[in-house]
């Protein structure tokens, strides 16, 4: 017997005379709990029985002890099927889950992993326990005990790798309350994809999905629904990611359709920002550098021209090694991305410098051929210089110069200008674009 109550079988018997009942329809526990709140002086023979009440008071003052979990287990399972649906179909499964840990973001992979706990939450009947063990608030049962019960198979359908944490055993937590609601919740790892866009790297969100269905049965066999209050919650605010900092939360539940039938899916996406801290330092500032370096040529001698040279193609392979860099650490993609902006316009910055410095020293070039043709003529004419002659090769040459300078005085004013014009629209863009994303999430 489940119950144990200290009543003879000869004050029962005297109790069941006294009162001139009949009880063949009353449980043993019914008619034990009026026996033993009567002989408590509990109740009167004559006062209406409130069983609820009634089974509460003889709980709380301890007169009666809860059933072995083994002992009440093997009762519930006795001609029980795991095979068998619950009733009434379609079995309502409520579905939560709390986030505890996200360790890893990947740009080449495109996934993210995820620790997590999923609770999934239904009503078997054939799992009551109130007519057993009604002082028993709940069952907690093994995770040995999972497989033999009827599941909603509830899976993540767009994983790429799942696992239940074993620490050391399988962290499964199986409860059933005593009008046959059942819990059922794991701890599990999973890696699954990330909705990247690149277009504005590394100015960009990306968005993480995870979907949740019912492997084994349709809509028509079971209805997965999110439960109505905390669906999705957090243990922090801050997951620390190196690179990314979560924005929102967001979960919905639609319906698709596939060759089987009609499943119910859930799903909640995990919102990201990146943080491009790391990328400021360690790819726009040395590019930067690397554009003022071009720069340093324009104040120099329009005649030095081997240092002019070294200068601004040291700029650009420097450059174009940082580029080469950064693109092992990205996906392929067929887009252009904003740090490809970024890079080729860089380039295309210092390449005019270049451009600028072949023009002095083209300019520079003539002038020496009109010199040495200037003094070849003067030097036909009997090696007799005259004044005049002298001074015409002095203008041409420092028309020359001056024609390099001037050229240098306007590109050390054009180009900053047009660098700084560059800067403003490339970053007013990218940062309204983020924010703007950031608005609608």
């Amino acid at each position: 017997m489940i119950y144990s109550i200290q009543v003879s079988s000869i004050q029962f018997h005297q109790f069941s005379m006294n009162f001139n009942i009949l009880i063949p329809k009353f449980n043993v526990f019914q008619t034990l709990l009026i026996e033993a709140l009567v002989l408590s002086n509990s109740i009167s023979p004559t006062q209406p029985i409130d069983y609820k009440d009634a089974e509460r008071s003889l709980c709380d003052s301890g007169e009666v002890r809860e059933a072995k979990p083994q002992d009440l287990a093997y009762i519930l399972m006795n001609n029980y099927s795991r095979n068998a649906l619950p009733e009434p179909s379609p079995v309502r499964v409520l579905v939560e889950i709390t986030i505890q840990d996200i360790s890893d973001i990947s740009a080449i992979t495109g996934t993210f992993v995820i620790d997590f706990w999923i609770s999934a939450i239904w009503l078997d009947q054939r799992l009551s326990f109130e007519q057993y063990d009604p002082c028993r608030k709940n069952l907690s049962l093994d995770h040995d005990m999972e497989p033999r019960l009827w599941s909603p198979n509830v899976c993540i359908v767009n994983s790429k790798n799942t696992k239940v944490h074993d620490s050391p055993k399988p962290n499964i937590l199986l409860m059933i309350f005593p009008n046959g609601t059942i819990w059922l919740n794991y701890r599990i790892r999973s890696e699954a994809p990330c909705q990247m866009d690149l277009r504005s790297f590394p100015l960009d969100s990306i968005r993480c999905t995870l979907f949740f269905e019912s492997y084994s049965y349709n809509a028509a066999e079971v209805s997965l629904e999110w439960l109505e209050w905390s669906p999705v919650s957090t243990v922090k605010s801050d997951y620390n990611l190196p690179d990314f900092k979560m924005t929102n939360i967001t979960y919905g539940h639609v319906t698709e359709i596939y060759t089987a039938g009609i499943w119910h899916r859930l799903s909640v996406s995990i919102h990201f920002e990146r943080l491009y801290g790391f990328y400021i330092l360690q790819m726009y500032l040395p590019t930067y550098i690397s554009v003022f370096i071009s720069w340093i040529a324009f104040w120099m001698d329009t005649r030095a021209l081997p240092a002019r040279i070294t200068l601004s193609v040291s700029s650009l392979m420097a450059l174009t090694f940082q580029f080469g860099n950064i693109v092992k650490s990205l996906p392929k993609a067929s887009y252009v991305k904003a740090i490809d902006i970024w890079m080729f316009s860089c380039v295309g910055f210092i390449f005019f410098s270049l451009i600028e410095l072949a023009i002095v020293a083209y300019n520079d070039k003539m002038e020496d051929q009109k010199v040495r043709t200037t003094r070849l003529s003067i030097g036909q004419m009997n090696g007799q210089y005259t004044r005049r002659s002298i001074a015409e090769v002095c203008a041409s040459r420092n028309k020359g110069s001056e024609l390099g300078a001037a050229i240098d005085r306007v590109a050390s004013i054009a180009f900053p200008a047009a660098f700084a014009l560059f800067n403003f629209v490339y970053w007013t863009y990218y940062l309204l674009k983020r924010n703007t994303i950031h608005e609608h999430t």
